[in-house]
């Protein structure tokens, strides 16, 4: 008799532990999570400032349009959101193909392109549904995105001279977001960064002889409500 109480103290304590540990798991709180965005940039060369710009052929890539990159978030005790986000790092070369009109006809010449961009996101996220077991979560963002750019247009034909432009600022964004959870850690993050502001300090060089040294270098600082930077981001995430 006292052999069959002790198997099921043994049976009832090894069920409450099992119980224990299902409630634990179901009720575990991911605080973290990593997330893959890709970018969709509607503007790219916008900030190109030359002369004789409008006569540009810039020989684009899908690399101009579509650009991955990498976030990671932290909730806090009120279950909103950080978000820090690696942007967009790129360094590459171009062609560049403008056409000249003279009273002689047209005629086209040869520029390479070079462009370093660097840029960093900071975010602070609202969700407006906190439940865990909610499947679409819409929210809204306030971010701040400082960012170096850097052209050099160099070119080929010796009757032109190169020129080089270089800018450090920081824009703000409003940014709506929808995440779909389609599993406990794994979820969809759709979101539309909106830019208000776009602070900068732009520093140009032309390397012409003929200008006066003020024009050859200068810098211009510059402060744009709504500048009109266009981006979608479809991003994958997992809680951890």
């Amino acid at each position: 008799m006292k052999q069959i109480f002790v198997v099921l103290l043994v049976v009832c304590g090894a069920n409450v532990q099992a119980q224990d540990e299902e409630v634990k798991t179901s009720t575990h709180t991911y605080n973290h999570a990593v997330k893959l965005y890709a970018t969709g940039r509607f503007n790219p060369y916008s900030d190109v400032h030359i002369k004789h710009r409008e006569n540009y052929a810039i020989q684009t890539s899908v690399s101009d349009y579509i650009q991955p990159s990498l976030a990671v978030s932290f909730r806090n005790k009120r279950h909103n959101y950080h978000e820090l986000e690696l942007s967009r790092v790129s360094v590459r070369s171009t062609s560049v193909n403008p056409v000249i009109q003279t009273s002689q006809g047209s005629f086209p010449l040869g520029y390479r392109l070079n462009t370093t961009h660097i840029a960093m996101r900071y975010e602070f996220i609202f969700p407006f549904i906190k439940k865990k077991q909610a499947l679409f979560v819409p929210a809204v963002g306030a971010a701040v995105m400082p960012y170096y750019s850097r052209y050099s247009l160099k070119p080929y034909s010796p009757a032109d001279v190169p020129v080089t432009s270089s800018t450090l600022g920081a824009q703000t964004f409003i940014i709506p977001r929808l995440q779909v959870n389609i599993s406990k850690r794994v979820f969809i993050d759709a979101n539309v960064p909106v830019c208000i502001t776009d602070f900068g300090a732009k520093r140009n060089h032309i390397q012409d002889p003929t200008l006066p040294v003020n024009a050859q270098q200068y810098t211009i600082a510059d402060v744009q409500i709504l500048p009109g930077v266009y981006t979608a981001r479809l991003g994958l995430g997992i809680k951890i």
